[in-house]
């Protein structure tokens, strides 16, 4: 399979293979000789991709990853107190080349961090054991950076700047057609939170506090809590975007932000936004609204006057029936409904009962499980009709199997690699973007007959072995 073995035995080309093939779409079969941070202008560091051959299209005409150098996380920038510091020292004592060291080190750094997440390593600990493969002087020209270094620079970083590559790699795709959408579908943004880390002890600024009985004894844990945008494109996800939750303030206030920012930056990036019922406020619904985008969220407080008024009339209409493999559904769907005061406008209501039955591994008896889901909606019926928006309904739940599920349990997203406030957000950018890019290169670059024989976890072994693989060897002592 081209890409996948190393080329005349040397190290490192499959990973620079895996992280930036599908750049250049299916159009291109042209290998990658090796991805390295090389220097552009003056004061400006860009990833670059160098072919054996010249080739024509797939990449930009500048050869990034399709987002401007100075939009990239190795850019530092005048923002920060510690980076002030360093640009002043540079005008009163040395010009410009210590600044240049300082973003070519910042730029090395992230890609480091990135390379780490595709090998799945636990921590910047596991990631310096690896200081001593002669992959890193291949790839980056000089050994890799110590953990102290890539989580104290990684505190410093630029937030916009791996944003906008994220975003850049999202107009990638869809060019390339990775996220392409079928004729009359609808791509949806998918809001949740996740809580990734606690604590009773080691804390930081941006920690937030609860208070936790044990024992009869009160304790404060210290945890961090954030908000991941998802856009799903049928069944291809791509994560796109995450805010923090801040001290003193919910769940929802971060959502606010995080949509406004993915809104005003991607506005016809997606129509509906899928999310949970603490989601279903007023002032979530109308900012989504203003911006054009209608909200699929989930009804289950008991205590809504909008959902006991439409229980209550649900109960003299009858149901819509439909039968999915084991799962039977009876959905009813209603349009109008005014006992939402705050909305001052009237929404939809839509009710699935689904009744799922199996036949248990064990014993074989047949087994129940009934699941019912309200939801409440500005999409109309003559938009979406009843069972395509209660399969819609159900893609929220892609944030949670292919979002934090894997991150977490694949990725070890919810590891504090360092313990810092911006440090955080930037490890989280970080794993979203190695994940996208990691599933994007399984799907276009590997041949179905691959995908099927092999799982994902396969294919990141063997971006952990091509690493490994470069590790100098030390043959044990023979005995005396």
């Amino acid at each position: 399979m081209k890409g996948m073995e190393p080329d005349n035995g040397s190290c490192g080309p499959t990973l620079a293979t895996i992280a930036l093939q599908q750049h250049l779409g299916d159009r291109s079969s042209q290998p990658l000789e090796i991805l390295r941070l090389r220097h552009e202008g003056t004061s400006r560091y860009a990833v670059q991709v160098e072919p054996q051959e010249p080739f024509a299209g797939g990449v930009d005409d500048h050869g990034d990853l399709g987002v401007e150098p100075r939009d990239l996380p190795g850019r530092v920038q005048a923002t920060e107190p510690w980076h002030a510091e360093v640009q002043d020292y540079d005008a009163r004592r040395c010009g410009v080349a210590e600044v240049q060291g300082l973003e070519a080190a910042a730029g090395r750094q992230n890609a480091v961090a990135a390379l780490a997440f595709w090998a799945r390593m636990a921590s910047l600990h596991a990631l310096e054991q690896t200081r001593r493969y002669s992959f890193w002087k291949r790839w980056l020209g000089q050994a890799s950076p110590s953990a102290d270094t890539i989580g104290r620079v990684c505190a410093q970083l630029e937030l916009p700047g791996l944003r906008e590559v994220l975003y850049g790699l999202y107009s990638r795709f869809r060019r390339n057609k990775v996220l392409a959408r079928s004729h009359g579908e609808s791509i949806s943004l998918i809001i949740d939170g996740h809580e990734s880390s606690a604590s009773y002890r080691r804390h930081c600024p941006g920690c937030l506090q609860r208070k936790i009985t044990i024992g009869g004894q009160e304790h404060v844990q210290y945890y961090h809590r954030s908000v991941m945008a998802q856009l799903q494109v049928g069944e291809v996800s791509f994560l796109l975007d995450m805010e923090p939750q801040l001290p003193h303030e919910d769940e929802v206030a971060a959502a606010l932000r995080l949509f406004l920012r993915v809104a005003a930056r991607l506005p016809r990036a997606f129509d509906i936004v899928l999310v949970d019922g603490l989601y279903a406020r007023a002032e979530f619904f109308r900012t989504a609204i203003e911006r054009g985008k209608d909200v699929v969220a989930v009804l289950k407080d008991d205590r809504r006057d909008l959902l006991q008024d439409a229980l209550s009339l649900f109960a003299a209409i009858p149901p819509i029936r439909e039968q999915e493999g084991s799962t039977e559904r009876l959905m009813w769907d209603l349009d109008g409904f005014t006992s939402w005061e705050a909305m001052k406008r009237p929404v939809r209501v839509v009710r699935s009962l689904e009744t799922t039955t199996w036949h248990a591994q064990a014993n074989g008896c047949l087994q129940t499980r009934v699941a019912d889901w309200v939801w409440v909606t500005t999409l109309s019926p003559s938009r979406v009709a009843t069972p395509r928006l209660v399969a819609l309904a159900h893609r929220r739940w892609a944030i949670e199997n292919e979002g934090f599920n894997e991150l977490v349990e694949h990725w070890h997203a919810d590891h504090l690699f360092h313990h810092h406030p911006k440090a955080v957000q930037v490890f989280w950018l970080m794993v979203m973007m190695a994940h996208n890019l990691f599933h994007a290169f399984v799907s276009r670059q590997i041949k179905p007959a691959l995908r099927v024989r092999h799982t994902c976890l396969h294919w990141a072994s063997l971006i952990a072995a091509d690493l490994h693989h470069c590790a100098p060897v030390e043959p044990w002592p023979l005995p005396p």
